[in-house]
């Protein structure tokens, strides 16, 4: 759901039997963790991304403080253009689950109302310094066996 600068991710996953589920957000440019969210930055263009459901990100990096909220993991993969690695972020629940639903937020911060608009890109499009790209995919740990919704 897109209104005005806000996205809204919403998830509402099952399967047959509990596994633990992951959001891997895949962003492009420099991406910071501050507090709950991931500061997402490319030329002019910012992104903040927000875990709002079920838990929020744990707040520092002291993890084990907070049981109860969403972890996350830093990985690296090929970047788009095979010329290296990139990082990506997985954010985890510390339990499994055979059913799972999950809100993220991504804020697009303006510089100025006078300035181009940040945008949020899908699939391909032109690079520019006013475009932030933000991939996000949700894998699971099941049997082999197990179906997902």
């Amino acid at each position: 759901m897109w209104i005005d600068d806000i996205i809204l991710v919403i998830d509402d996953l099952a399967s047959h039997e509990e596994g633990s589920y992951q959001w891997l957000w895949h962003p492009i440019g420099t991406t910071v963790k501050k507090g709950v969210d991931l500061d997402i930055r490319n030329g002019k263009a910012h992104v903040v991304l927000r875990q709002l459901y079920p838990e929020t990100l744990a707040p520092s990096d002291f993890i084990h403080d907070y049981p109860s909220n969403m972890t996350w993991e830093i990985h690296n993969a090929s970047g788009e253009d095979n010329k290296g690695d990139q990082p990506y972020y997985s954010f985890h629940l510390p339990k499994r689950h055979d059913r799972v639903k999950g809100v993220h937020s991504s804020l697009i911060r303006r510089a100025s109302q006078r300035s181009n608009a940040a945008r949020v890109t899908v699939g391909s499009e032109s690079e520019s310094s006013h475009t932030v790209k933000l991939q996000m995919s949700i894998s699971t740990s099941l049997p082999t066996d197990g179906l997902c919704t």
